[in-house]
């Protein structure tokens, strides 16, 4: 394109922010407005004077099929074992949404496992495929599965149930959530979860406190029961998990980023109901300190473990007793390192523990009592997600990816200590010239 080039003005507006005394102007806020006639004027303007530029390069041909051919290889989530059921995500690699799959194995292979089915596919739910499946829990026994759609990327989410056997949605539709998962009582009767009142427009108010309630399966929302809500607070949020033995109801009341506090709640019935009546505990703050993060990660009848950066920046895990939850009588389990511990969980009656080592991911696995087992042989330099499940599992799921090649899947056994690819992707790439090294 030859001669001077001419950009579209961009008027400045009046717009300013007074933060704390401080006036900060925002002259382009306008610009925000998406939908507005000005906005869209300003981006046809704009693409009226690149465009021409863009389409002459004559490199553009080539690198879009590169990079299409670069990004169209299968994605695998991570999966989820329930009551002799796996449960994954899977991108043929153009799709715009994941959707949810079962199988009944996990062979090692680079595509879909055989008589691997379609449990739910958010492609087909919206003509323009904004609708995403943003969460999935599965009940205890692998007969159900609840999971949450999104529209258009908001954070508002509708949860569903479907039955994975027929492959039939039941009548349960949950509204009003964001932020949130669901907890299934043990029995697969129903789930817990938190929800956001009723705003005066009949849509949920999220510049209130969202409550904890119980959802019995076959009833209709307007029926739950209210579990739990916070009273000595305007900004804490709770969220609920049932413990593998259903015993309890462990309360993550939030409360920013840095700081939260622990409540529990003993249940009865396999975890589908709050102990009540005379006698009964009622709500324990177990943790109710607010002088650190408290994160929650498995039980052992009447002790709860738990990662804090309470007196530990880095993190540590230390179980506390239900009945005497004195900061005295913590158990330090796994004490704070040198690197950072990012997350852990119990599993098969050890703890596996994920830390930042030098920019990259550490794994260290450890024995109930915190004795130090095992260093998880990674296939190099990169970072992992993943290693949920029970403490009867005896085997946990972990995605490993580096600077060039994408996630796999692999299968790591509790009891043997190792750790096998499942799902590996084929890149249209030869990355044999290719070495990470850290210097």
């Amino acid at each position: 394109m030859s001669g001077p080039w001419h950009y579209p003005p961009a008027a400045r507006g009046s717009v300013a922010d007074d933060y704390f005394g401080t006036r900060v102007p925002d002259p382009y806020r306008w610009l925000e407005q998406l939908d507005a006639p000005a906005t869209q004027s300003w981006v046809r303007a704009q693409n009226h004077l690149s465009q021409p530029w863009l389409d002459a390069l004559p490199q553009r041909e080539w690198i879009k099929r590169r990079l299409t051919a670069l990004v169209d290889y299968p994605h695998f989530g991570i999966p989820v074992h329930e009551g002799g059921r796996y449960f994954f995500t899977y991108n043929s690699g153009q799709q715009n949404q994941s959707a949810l799959y079962t199988a009944a194995e996990l062979p090692v292979a680079d595509h879909l496992p055989p008589h691997a089915r379609v449990l739910v596919d958010p492609n087909t739910l919206s003509g323009d495929a904004t609708v995403a499946l943003t969460d999935f829990v599965p009940d205890p026994q692998g007969r159900r599965v609840a999971y949450a759609l999104s529209d258009a990327g908001s954070d508002w989410t509708s949860w569903h149930v479907r039955d994975a056997g027929s492959g039939r949605d039941l009548p349960d539709l949950i509204r009003f959530t964001k932020f949130t998962t669901v907890s299934w009582a043990r029995d697969g009767s129903g789930f817990y979860y938190s929800r956001y009142p009723l705003g005066a427009d009949g849509s949920g108010d999220d510049q209130r406190q969202a409550v904890v309630y119980f959802h019995r399966l076959g009833q209709p929302q307007s029926n739950d029961r209210l579990i739990y809500a916070v009273t000595d607070s305007h900004t804490r949020v709770p969220y609920g998990s049932v413990t593998d033995d259903g015993r309890y109801l462990v309360l993550t009341v939030g409360e920013g980023t840095l700081v939260d506090g622990i409540v529990v709640l003993p249940l009865t019935d396999s975890g589908a109901r709050v102990q009540t009546g005379p006698g009964a505990p009622g709500p324990i703050q177990l943790l109710y300190r607010f002088d650190g993060l408290y994160t929650f990660i498995g039980s052992q009848g009447d002790e709860l473990y738990f990662t804090t950066t309470a007196g530990a920046p880095r993190s540590r895990i230390i179980a506390v007793d239900v009945h005497d939850p004195r900061p005295a009588a913590w158990r330090t389990v796994v004490p704070q390192a040198a690197d950072v511990l990012s997350q852990a969980s119990l599993v098969g009656a050890h703890l596996i523990a994920l830390y930042l080592h030098d920019a990259h991911s550490l794994v260290r696995v450890y024995d109930r009592s915190g004795g130090a087992e095992r260093e998880l042989a990674l296939p190099g330099l990169g970072s992992v997600a993943g290693f949920q499940g029970h403490d009867y599992d005896r085997e946990t799921y972990f995605s490993y990816t580096d600077f060039f090649t994408p996630p796999r899947i692999l299968r790591f056994s509790v009891a043997s200590g190792d750790a096998t690819a499942v799902w590996t992707p084929a890149l249209p790439a030869d990355l044999s010239p290719f070495v990470t090294e850290q210097v």
